[in-house]
């Protein structure tokens, strides 16, 4: 369902570049609208301008395109390859020239870049805080079941 929200040009430039939270506010802020119905309404400007940003990149220049906002969600998640993923799904690209489009776009969106930078690393704290617990519940089991094996 295409929203008939129309969201601010500020609010477009914020959703652009990663910060979608600001861009729901501010289009909340100008037109009254319920939280469900900006979300939506961002959601569809961005995607419309990936869409319109992609039909006029034949493919041949990678970086000069938007990415998708699955992609922008992921990056903000700190999950780049998941963002690359969208962006092949997406553009038809392939993986190098998926991989570029994400560098270029976070290197012009740097408060993006950042928030990818925090989450990815708080997302490799949590990979290995989980790591960490399977191999010491594993430790544990080996241990008793090697002290159960000798009788002790």
């Amino acid at each position: 369902m295409k929203s008939t929200i129309e969201v601010p040009p500020t609010a477009s430039d914020l959703a652009r570049r990663g910060n979608l939270i600001e861009a729901i506010k501010l289009t909340r802020e100008h037109t009254g609208c319920s939280l469900i119905d900006a979300k939506e309404a961002v959601e569809a400007s961005v995607q419309t301008r990936a869409v319109s940003s992609h039909a006029e990149t034949t493919g041949a220049d990678a970086n000069s395109g938007d990415i998708p906002l699955a992609a922008i969600l992921a990056l903000q998640k700190g999950r780049l390859i998941d963002a690359i993923k969208h962006i092949r799904e997406a553009s038809g690209l392939g993986l190098k020239e998926s991989k570029e489009r994400v560098d270029a776009w976070l290197e012009r969106n740097p408060q993006a870049l950042a928030r990818f930078k925090a989450e990815a690393s708080a997302e490799m704290k949590r990979f290995i805080r989980k790591v960490s617990v399977f191999l010491t519940v594993a430790l544990l089991a080996l241990l008793a079941y090697l002290s159960l094996r000798a009788g002790i």
